[in-house]
């Protein structure tokens, strides 16, 4: 079903009337599949993450493997299926919008929350100051490090272009001084970190004409600040020649450039073995840390396609 266009965009169709209406979904996660099925995942679930409005579980431990199930319920409705593994075309599935079975359904699907572990650590602006000591406390730790950007890192960027970019943005004082120290925590973290371990960026080095139809925006993630600044096409170049330069004097650092970003205003970041990042670029900023090793292993397979510079 993954695999079926027409199929996939019905399915998120669905699940943007149901964010448009401003519900909150809670998804348990089946990540015993494979790795291809997993990425096609992948694909359809980080926008929808981004929103804020999905908190993601999974269930710990093998499950059975000759019966499938799945299970949804809102307020007014609940679907069911049923089917023996590998064998999806004889599938059972019922609809009812009956009360009395909405509510067996809903206490199901309660019973099912209560067994399922989160998916993600999942932080926005009320957990700041939570998000910036798991940074630094991660900067002290070996492991090699790679990142997926839709944006040069606020780290190669000189203090002076930050400036000049924030001043011309007409940001607040109180943001500005907000993302100076958010440049200052990152570039003593990265630091840190290329002491003993390597760091691969991978970015878009987009041509002119495709920056005036679709200008990039300042990763400011970090900051959580709620405005967005757009760069200026110049103001562009000139921070990725500064993180041409950045990559020059670190031994440990790597940038490669692709053509386009792999997902619009999403970072995602990777330490190896260990952790990877999802992180919405443009405001409101929302972070989630996936520790789960399936999850993991898809991510740090991901290939994109590169362009030499």
């Amino acid at each position: 079903m993954a695999e079926d266009l027409d199929f996939g965009k019905k399915w998120m169709f669905g699940i943007a009337v149901a964010l448009r209406k401003g519900l909150h979904l809670d998804i348990i996660h089946n990540i015993d599949r494979p790795f291809e099925e997993m990425m096609l995942g992948l694909e359809s679930w980080i926008p929808i993450y981004m929103t804020g409005q999905v908190s993601p579980y999974y269930l710990k431990g093998v499950q059975n493997t000759v019966y499938c199930h799945f299970h949804y319920v809102s307020g007014a409705a609940a679907l069911t299926g049923e089917c023996i593994n590998g064998f999806h075309e004889d599938g059972h599935y019922h609809f009812t919008n009956n009360r009395e079975e909405v509510q067996h359904s809903r206490r199901i699907a309660d019973h099912l929350l209560q067994k399922a572990q989160p998916l993600m650590e999942i932080y926005k602006a009320p957990q700041a100051d939570l998000f910036r000591a798991f940074l630094k406390n991660d900067a002290a730790t070996v492991g090699a490090r790679q990142n997926i950007l839709s944006a040069p890192p606020l780290y190669t960027m000189p203090e002076d272009l930050l400036g000049r970019i924030l001043k011309r943005s007409g940001m607040s004082a109180a943001d500005a001084e907000s993302i100076k120290a958010t440049l200052k925590q990152q570039t003593e973290n990265i630091e840190q970190i290329l002491t003993a371990n390597t760091v691969i960026d991978e970015l878009p080095h987009v041509s002119e004409e495709a920056f005036r139809a679709s200008p990039l925006t300042l990763s400011l993630s970090n900051a959580f600040i709620e405005n967005t600044v757009t760069y200026t096409y110049e103001e562009y170049t000139a921070h990725l020649k500064a993180t041409k330069i950045f990559d020059e004097q670190h031994l440990n650092y790597t940038v490669r450039f692709a053509e386009k970003p792999a997902f619009r205003n999403i970072q995602i970041q990777i330490h190896e073995n260990e952790w990877v990042m999802l992180s919405k670029s443009k405001a409101p900023a929302i972070h989630f840390v996936i520790r789960h090793s399936k999850m993991l292993s898809a991510f740090q397979n991901m290939i994109l396609p590169y362009v030499e510079d």
